[in-house]
């Protein structure tokens, strides 16, 4: 097989002529396997490259969904001031965008909550002062009344007891609703 040559044939595509070339078996082979190393490097670059591509995509997906399931914790947690950062327009960026927006919105609610908690506490503390001064009011003229009881002044006492009577019953001793006979 070593001084062995073939023949072998081929048409032009330039003119159509028949080319006949004489050659070893030897220069063929070593050709198929430069060839087919060739191949087989293209084939690891590529399934190197391919290995690499799974490898980064996979690990920014998981990055991505790692953050998210954080702010989630830090949402059940009820910690609302972290904000996930801009992670694209892919899905999970899109769940991204539409959790900051409920944080926002949850921060909102609080606030407001908040606010009107305030003006609940300070109402009711402006109710207890609207009670207290009159409360004060009926109570400085039973004081006086009684020291004008004990000057001997009559009339002065009874003044000051009416007008203490009608203060009393101006609170209607914390009812909304005062029948005639309490108010007579």
């Amino acid at each position: 097989i070593e001084d062995e040559t073939w023949m072998c044939t081929g048409k032009s595509a330039k003119n159509g002529m028949m080319l006949i070339k004489m050659v070893k078996p030897d220069s063929i082979f070593q050709n198929i396997r430069m060839t087919l190393n060739r191949m087989l490097l293209m084939l690891g670059l590529v399934a190197v490259l391919v290995i690499v591509a799974i490898y980064y995509f996979v690990g920014n997906f998981t990055g991505k969904v790692q953050r998210v399931r954080y702010m989630t914790k830090q949402m059940g947690a009820g910690k609302f001031e972290y904000k996930l950062p801009d992670l694209g327009s892919d899905e999970i960026g899109e769940i991204a965008d539409i959790f900051n927006q409920l944080n926002d919105e949850i921060q909102k609610l609080i606030y407001e909550n908040y606010e009107k908690q305030l003006k609940i506490k300070d109402s009711y503390l402006n109710l207890m002062q609207e009670q207290i001064n009159p409360h004060f009011l009926y109570n400085a003229l039973s004081v006086i009344s009684s020291l004008a009881m004990r000057s001997r002044d009559q009339r002065t006492m009874e003044s000051i007891q009416y007008l203490a009577n009608f203060y009393r019953i101006s609170l209607n001793k914390g009812k909304q609703i005062l029948t005639v006979e309490d108010e007579i």
